[in-house]
């Protein structure tokens, strides 16, 4: 008897003093600190989110006000040859009529829903002739069409 005495005083010793339930909330303090951590490095991430895609030279501004929402983007570049380069979703597309046709397909589909937004990224050396032609086929599909620029 006195053998398990001495081991009942020797768990005690060795046994914590807090009680459960601060044991409990001891092991998920650190757990709640990387959530927090987390939290932190997703929300400042979140404003450093910019498009990628075809690399172009869009002309400037004075001012300049940048919203980040989900988009389609539409770039227009010159080639070396000085024709017009389109691309949708950093896809290459022939011509206009592809264009609008693609854009009609998006709108139909999005039947009853919120229709999608249009970033239309334009290089610097692009004709007011096609930038004005994008704008016309989003006008004609009732798109929301916001248009990339830089500050000078």
């Amino acid at each position: 008897m006195d053998e398990s005495k001495q081991k009942l005083t020797e768990l005690r010793l060795f046994s914590s003093r807090l009680p459960e339930t601060a044991r409990f909330s001891l092991v998920f303090a650190p757990i709640i600190d990387l959530f927090f951590i987390l939290l932190i490095f997703i929300t400042l991430g979140a404003g450093m989110v910019y498009s990628q895609g075809i690399q172009i030279n869009p002309p400037s501004i004075d001012t300049a006000n940048y919203e980040y929402v989900d988009k389609l983007v539409i770039a227009l570049k010159t080639a070396d040859d000085g024709m017009v380069q389109i691309y949708f979703n950093d896809r290459t597309v022939h011509d206009f009529n592809m264009l609008e046709n693609q854009l009609k397909k998006i709108v139909l589909s999005s039947e009853g829903r919120h229709l999608p937004v249009i970033m239309l990224r334009v290089d610097g050396n692009v004709t007011n002739q096609n930038f004005v032609q994008v704008m016309n086929i989003c006008r004609k599909n009732n798109l929301k069409l916001f248009v990339t620029t830089q500050k000078r």
